[in-house]
């Protein structure tokens, strides 16, 4: 079974429900995970209507195969391979070789999840597909207030949550 965005998503708050995920145990959506989702398609609506009006949207629902390496912002961008399926938020092109991944919470604050899944995806995105991710992006809270943020400083943290999560599906 490929590793997905909701296997991730999942490993950051609880390593149980990741392997149940993993092992293909859907269980039933609580209504805070509803609203969740309900809040934050509406955020990544606002920032694509934000983006497009500074003629930053490079396109929306790509695949990375697919895409042109134009300057700007891919929303909903899908990365697959054998190993691995996993869509984020947005992906910013700064050229060939320079991207920003970017993550969307309806929260007001950042937290260290936040950082933690966008690093884990990072992680995956760079030894899947060979691109190099120094930076990450939380956009975040209903006035999209933006941090960007190294890579590299989760490093060692990273390394620990990738262990754990090979545990954790095998």
């Amino acid at each position: 079974m490929q590793i997905n965005g909701e296997i991730l998503n999942c490993f950051i708050y609880c390593k149980y429900k990741a392997f149940r995920k993993y092992s293909g145990n859907t269980g039933t959506i609580s209504e805070y995970q509803k609203l969740y989702s309900q809040q934050k398609e509406t955020l990544k609506l606002s920032f694509g209507k934000k983006v497009s009006e500074n003629n930053k949207l490079a396109s929306t629902n790509s695949k990375f195969d697919k895409i042109t390496y134009e300057d700007g912002i891919v929303l909903n961008l899908r990365f697959t391979n054998t190993n691995i399926d996993l869509t984020v938020d947005g992906f910013e092109i700064l050229d060939k070789k320079n991207f920003i991944l970017i993550f969307i919470t309806p929260f007001e604050h950042i937290t260290k999840y936040d950082k933690q899944l966008i690093a884990l995806q990072s992680y995956y995105l760079q030894n899947e597909f060979n691109i190099h991710i120094e930076y990450g992006k939380v956009i975040y809270g209903n006035l999209l207030n933006q941090t960007k943020f190294k890579l590299s400083s989760s490093t060692k943290s990273i390394k620990k949550l990738i262990d754990d999560l090979n545990k954790t599906i095998s």
